[in-house]
């Protein structure tokens, strides 16, 4: 008998959400790739529910931008174009910035000295042949 993954007496989360959260999770930690094909059928029989939970998962994250849905093909994990990666790399640059300024607005005078001890490390690895560990926080 297929148990199905919708509700249990301990899950209050729908088989749409449940779908959702786990193809979420796998296209943003890049277990799924982009252009990977999502196949409705191969993911129900994955989570044990009806392709229409899978459907409504994927239309979820086609909203999120994560899915493409193409007409009579099926969906897909989207990409990036290469001005969506450019926006990005810009947005994280000016997030870096605002966390550097804010760490170093709350640095104890312990930390400071840490930092400048692995500075000191990392800047004698620089100077001889480089090898992993050799400025890391030990």
């Amino acid at each position: 008998m297929r148990r199905s993954v919708s509700r249990s007496r301990g899950d209050a989360r729908t088989a749409v959400e449940r779908v959702h959260g786990a193809l979420h999770l796998a296209i943003t930690s890049s277990s799924l790739a982009s252009g990977t094909r999502l196949r409705e059928t191969e993911i129900a029989t994955r989570y044990r529910v009806s392709r229409t939970p899978v459907r409504e998962a994927l239309r979820h994250l086609a909203a999120e931008g994560l899915v493409v849905i193409l007409p009579h093909a099926g969906a897909q994990v989207a990409g990036f174009s290469i001005a969506e990666v450019d926006e990005i790399f810009e947005i994280r640059g000016a997030l870096e910035v605002l966390a550097a300024g804010r760490a170093a607005e709350r640095a104890t005078p312990e930390m400071v000295r840490t930092l400048r001890a692995q500075l000191q490390r990392c800047q004698a690895a620089a100077q001889r042949q480089w090898t992993p560990g050799q400025c890391g926080s030990s």
